[in-house]
């Protein structure tokens, strides 16, 4: 069976069952009609029945009952039979067989007894309009059954209920004033389909109680293509029930005017079988589960209704397991759980706000939360195992911390992007499934004092790869910190289209990558950050080393356009030569500018700084650094290097200090000579390090001496080495120590 056979006949039954119903007799002049035979048979042969005559309009009719034999009896006349109540007992089978029974509207017909049976099929599946089968209130007990066949349907009146099991393939109505109650069952059976409507009262839709009192009433779907219609208005109350779901079957909740919820004590149980079979599925109106889901091996789970997914919501998914959310879905939290194997996959928008999801470890070929559609996060989500995110995702706020073992941020397809809105923190193994932590997407941080992306990796030596596009937006006057982390190696594209913008994490340019700087905004760093040669750099805005932070130019970076701006310690070249471009350059009095000599010529041997036309302002300190002694560089007192270029006219001020280098043993003093287009560093002076504590150079020991070696010690300078044995430890202290004791 495929498709929904919507109740398009049910108008005009309805018009006639109330005008006839309201025509009858007072049910008190009835007659109690009881079946005698001891076997079955026919309902129209009257000498089955007491009295020797069939029961008459308004009669209470009874059959089975405690010691009698199980009977079935069959309606199969095309007629209408009315009574006043029908009452079925003891195992007994009332097979209306293609007849129809309506009984009286104020008396309650029963069911009673295991196994005992009303069977209902329709009489003419053609015809356009048809009679429900079964007309009147019912109370079924535990144990029973209402057996539908061929679309059969039935009314229920007044406030029926059903203990027992309602199955099969047909329609049952329900009365819209009182609310029907399922404590039994409702199932389908193996590829039917079963449809329950709530009846229409003026207009109004009423409700329906699919869980009973005790709340122990089942949607049982647990066959292969069943399927379980129910159209009301809305529920009496929270499910609180079981709902079993076997492979292809469905469940439509449909129409309801509000959310329906399945509360904590509710259960979806879905259960899988081998081979390529389709999912099982919940449609239809949005839904509020607090529950849990429990998808067996292999189970297949598909929520094609909104969905909100309370804090005390749960998911047990076995080995090779699929919950599939597919319409847009909302996370309050909540915990799910995956075997080996099992997948989460939200296919269509989903809201973040909370969680615990764990899947059988941190490779994806275990299993893994994929999200493919656009994502909302916010609050603290913990990815206990794999996580990808495929479709666009956004951090909403005001703080959001995502903690995983592997969150694959540009997912599968590598062509998503981030949209950080408010503070985002990712705390994880790995960002990448690849384990390499590189990154396609895009990345934007915009938006108020408050977006910010901090990355943090596991193992504090990892660093993670940008291959996409980074748009940072910026504040003005102050610099908004958007970035910062674990480091940062850049090989797309680094945007910062208005303002000020500041990376706090180490941060290393590569080759191929692009800075792209708009008139008038700045880009700060704050950490390590290394120019590399082979970058593009495009606008006219100005790169900033921050406070704290350090600048390194290693080969030829070409800044064009680019301005520089030093706050902290820049090196031209770190233990090697650079030629470093840019447009105009400004040091503070807080800036270091060290440069790296180990020969005579600029750009290949020694850093230099070459300057457009630009303007150049120097102020703070100039430090050298010496290397290639090894090999037989020996700078010799009067040797001039020059350290910038610029345009005649453009360098103004100077630096603050020139500060004296130590190298194997020996102390070189320096100065800086200024011409209308350069700098030129002249070697001043050459002389041995007679005294090792004398660490300034001023020949004696005093207590700037021991301020100069903790600060050397703490930043790791080879010169903190009192004893030359290439570590920096305790033992050089004791080393200092001693030294600084007998003094020069």
């Amino acid at each position: 069976m495929t498709g929904i056979v919507h109740g398009s006949r049910r108008s005009c039954v309805l018009a006639f069952a109330l005008v006839a119903s309201a025509g009858l007799a007072s049910s008190a002049l009835a007659d109690d009609v009881r079946w005698i035979r001891p076997s079955s048979g026919f309902w129209g042969d009257p000498g089955n029945w007491s009295g020797g005559a069939l029961p008459a309009e308004h009669d209470v009719v009874r059959i089975g009952g405690a010691g009698w034999p199980v009977v079935t009896v069959r309606m199969t006349d095309m007629y209408l039979q009315d009574a006043a109540a029908v009452h079925l007992a003891g195992g007994s089978t009332l097979d209306l067989d293609r007849g129809l029974l309506r009984v009286d509207e104020g008396l309650v017909s029963t069911i009673t007894g295991a196994g005992t049976t009303l069977r209902l099929i329709d009489k003419d599946p053609t015809a356009p309009i048809s009679l429900f089968e079964f007309h009147g209130q019912l109370d079924m007990g535990p144990g029973t059954r209402m057996l539908l066949e061929d679309r059969a349907q039935v009314l229920l009146r007044g406030p029926s209920r059903s203990r027992g099991l309602i199955t099969g393939w047909g329609e049952v109505y329900t009365d819209a004033r009182d609310a029907f109650r399922n404590e039994g069952v409702f199932r389908p059976g193996e590829g039917n389909l079963l449809q329950v409507f709530v009846d229409v009262e003026s207009g109004v839709r009423g409700r329906i109680d699919l869980d009973g009192q005790q709340e122990q009433g089942e949607l049982d779907l647990h066959g292969r293509a069943e399927t379980l219609r129910v159209l009301t208005d809305a529920l009496e109350d929270d499910f609180s029930g079981v709902i079993r779901l076997g492979p292809e079957s469905r469940l439509i909740m449909d129409s309801l005017s509000e959310p329906w919820t399945a509360d904590a004590d509710s259960r979806v149980i879905v259960t899988g079988a081998s081979g390529a079979i389709g999912a099982s599925r919940i449609d239809g109106s949005p839904l509020n589960f607090e529950g849990e889901f429990s998808l067996g091996p292999d189970a297949e789970l598909r929520m094609g209704s909104i969905l909100n997914l309370n804090s005390a919501a749960r998911a047990d998914l076995e080995e090779g397991a699929q919950l599939d959310l597919a319409g847009f879905t909302t996370i309050d939290g909540g915990q799910y759980t995956l075997r080996r194997g099992a997948q989460m996959r939200f296919r269509s928008s989903a809201v973040v706000n909370g969680g615990r999801f764990a899947t059988a470890s941190a490779s994806p070929a275990d299993g893994f939360i994929g999200f493919g559609a656009a994502t909302e996060y916010s609050g603290q989500i913990v990815f206990d195992g794999t996580a990808r995110q495929d479709g666009y995702a956004t951090s909403t706020g005001p703080s959001t911390l995502i903690t995983a073992r592997t969150f694959d941020m540009d997912g599968a397809d590598r062509d998503n992007r981030w949209t950080v809105t408010n503070p985002l923190v990712i705390e994880a193994g790995r960002i990448d499934e690849g384990g390499e932590n590189d990154v396609f997407s895009g990345i934007e941080v915009i938006g108020g004092f408050l977006p910010a992306l901090t990355i943090r990796l596991s193992d504090p030596e990892a660093s993670w790869s940008m291959h996409g596009r980074m748009t940072l937006a910026g504040g003005s006057p102050f610099p908004l910190r958007r970035v910062s982390g674990s480091p940062v190696r850049l090989f797309g594209t680094l945007e910062v289209p208005s303002g000020a913008a500041e990376i706090a994490a180490d941060l290393e340019v590569l080759m191929g990558a692009i800075i792209a700087l708009n008139e008038n905004t700045t880009l700060r760093t704050r950490g390590t950050t290394v120019l590399h040669h082979g970058v593009a750099y495009t606008g006219s805005g100005t790169i900033r080393n921050g406070v704290g932070g350090t600048l390194i130019s290693a080969g030829t970076p070409d800044l064009s356009r680019l301005g520089l701006a030093n706050d902290a310690t820049m090196m031209l070249g770190d233990n090697a030569a650079t030629e470093l471009r840019t447009d105009r350059f400004e040091q503070s009095a807080d800036g270091v500018l060290r440069v790296s000599i180990g020969g005579y010529d600029a750009g290949t041997e020694h850093g230099v700084m070459r300057v457009g036309e630009g303007s150049v302002t120097l102020a703070g300190t100039l430090e050298v650094a010496l290397f290639n002694t090894d090999e037989g560089f020996r700078p010799r007192a009067g040797d001039t290097f020059t350290i910038l270029t610029a345009t005649d006219g453009a360098i103004t001020g100077d630096f603050d200090h020139v500060a004296p280098t130590f190298h194997a043993g020996r102390v070189y003093t320096w100065a800086v000579e200024h011409e209308a287009d350069a700098a030129l560093l002249v070697l001043e002076g050459v002389r041995a390090i007679l005294c090792v504590s004398d660490l300034d150079g001023d020949g004696q020991t005093t207590l700037f001496d021991t301020l100069e070696f903790m600060n050397l010690f703490e930043i790791g300078d080879a010169r903190a080495d009192i004893n030359g044995d290439g570590a920096l430890d305790i033992f050089d202290l004791l080393a200092f120590l001693n030294a600084f004791e007998s003094g020069c």
